[in-house]
Parts: C-alpha cells; sequence; structure tokens
C-alpha cells in the first residue's frame, strides 16, 4: 500500500501501540468526572487531567466543528483540521502537547499577554495564529472558544456561496 492511503490509519496506530508498550497507562477511566483541566478521582481528590486526555479533548473538539476534516499534511505527528480545505487548527499529537489556531491579531496579543501557555504560532504566521500549550492547569474551556473562534474565522473567510453549501450539507 502507498504511504499516503495509509496517513489516516497511522494516528490510532501509534496510540494503540503506545497503549500496548503502557506509554498511555496515565488514562483516566471513562467513568471519571471531568472538570476544565483537572479529574476529580475516586477518592474527591482534584488533580490535573493526564496529557493525552487534554488532546484527545481537542482532536474532538475540531473535528466536531460542521463540515470538518483531518489530514496529516505536515507528518503523522500532526493533525491538521480544516473547512473547505482552509485549515483551522493543527493538533500536535506526539511529543509536546499543543494546537495552533487561527485568532485575529489583538486576540492573539492580549491572549498572550494573559497566559503564559499561549505564544505566536507555531511555524504559523505570528500575526495571524496562536499556539497554546496543553499543559497542566490550561483552562480547556476557554481552549475549547479558542477552537471555535479559529473555526469561525475561517469559515466566515469562505466565499457566501461555499458558506451556504456547508451549511445546507
Amino acid at each position: 500500500l502507498k504511504a499516503n492511503r495509509l496517513a489516516p490509519v497511522r494516528p490510532w496506530v501509534n496510540r494503540i501501540i503506545g497503549m500496548v508498550s503502557g506509554h498511555l497507562d496515565r488514562r483516566l477511566p471513562p467513568t471519571t468526572p471531568k472538570l476544565c483541566g483537572f479529574v476529580v478521582d475516586a477518592s474527591g481528590t482534584v488533580r490535573p487531567m493526564a496529557k493525552q486526555t487534554r488532546i484527545d479533548r481537542v482532536g474532538e473538539w475540531c473535528a466536531a466543528q460542521p463540515s470538518a476534516t483531518v489530514d496529516n499534511t505536515f507528518g503523522l505527528q500532526t493533525n491538521v483540521y480544516r473547512v473547505a480545505d482552509k485549515m483551522f487548527a493543527l493538533v500536535n499529537i506526539e511529543g509536546d502537547d499543543f494546537v495552533t489556531l487561527k485568532a485575529l491579531p489583538e486576540d492573539g496579543e492580549a491572549l498572550r499577554a494573559q497566559y503564559d501557555f499561549v505564544r505566536e504560532g507555531y511555524y504559523m504566521n505570528k500575526r495571524h495564529w496562536i499556539t497554546v500549550d496543553l499543559v497542566d492547569g490550561v483552562p480547556m474551556d476557554e481552549v475549547k472558544e479558542l477552537i471555535e473562534e479559529s473555526y469561525r474565522l475561517v469559515f466566515e473567510s469562505l466565499p457566501k456561496k461555499r458558506q451556504a453549501e456547508l451549511r445546507s450539507g
């Protein structure tokens, strides 16, 4: 088989290999209540969410956007989420966990000034993209809002006719 035909499958294969080799043994049971960036275990102790859980949630939120597609244009370590072939999120799934999102220039500056975990877009236009490091204590509700805003910015940049086509199904 050609390598490009296997590209969509490889992230799942890598996760299965990681689970088998014990890399993801920090994954929490699915019944564990989740808070923004934190979990509450059975004894009631609050602790930071496992890093893998955060990256999984970010991927789910990106994929849940209307008409969103995912590919591995920049290599197997990065999931690229698009709407109508325009990127709105890049999620690093191997190594350091981060998501790169589109943002208005003034919002990007304000977010970088407010949060230590927000920086200029990694390998992107520094004015229009931000990178959010998914470290312990990141408010995941705000990350979800940033994903939705990134999607909205890209969707609204599409021609009106294309927007209507995507809305209608």
